[in-house]
């Protein structure tokens, strides 16, 4: 086993859920939380030699703590929707339940597609409704910014 495999399976073996990870980007050291659970199936990998399609595009509500990006047309062909794949949740979305992998469809009944479309739909809230799709079932989440930082 690979260090890292025995670390996350040490971890793992308390009944941890999210740890931070220190690593190295661009010459600087950054520490990340990492979430440590068992995968459900549903994540995309590539194989060797295929080439990812995601968007090199990806932006932060700061106010709302999720990192998204739109949906490629492969990825909205396949989930049957269009909006903002989340990579990261934290502050108020994760309070409110929203994970990385959900897709953030609407914001108080309006369609999202870009960072922007969101950026606009909460600025000024206090309180929103994110229609988010997980799987193949949308559901909606109440989210309270008040609490958030900014």
């Amino acid at each position: 086993m690979k260090p890292f495999t025995l670390l996350l399976a040490w971890y793992w073996s308390f009944s941890l859920s999210t740890v931070k990870l220190t690593v190295i980007r661009n010459k600087k050291e950054i520490t990340v939380p990492v979430t440590v659970g068992v995968a459900d199936g549903k994540t995309n990998t590539l194989k060797a030699g295929e080439e990812s399609d995601t968007p090199k595009a990806e932006a932060k509500a700061g106010k709302l703590g999720v990192s998204v990006r739109p949906l490629t047309a492969k990825e909205a062909k396949k989930a049957g929707t269009s909006g903002l794949l989340v990579g990261n949740a934290t502050g108020a979305a994760a309070s409110a339940g929203i994970a990385s992998g959900d897709v953030i469809v609407a914001v108080n009944g309006q369609p999202v597609k870009t960072v922007s479309d969101l950026s606009k739909a909460i600025e000024g809230k206090k309180q929103i409704a994110i229609l988010v799709q997980r799987g193949g079932d949308q559901i909606y989440v109440p989210v309270n910014l008040d609490s958030s930082e900014d």
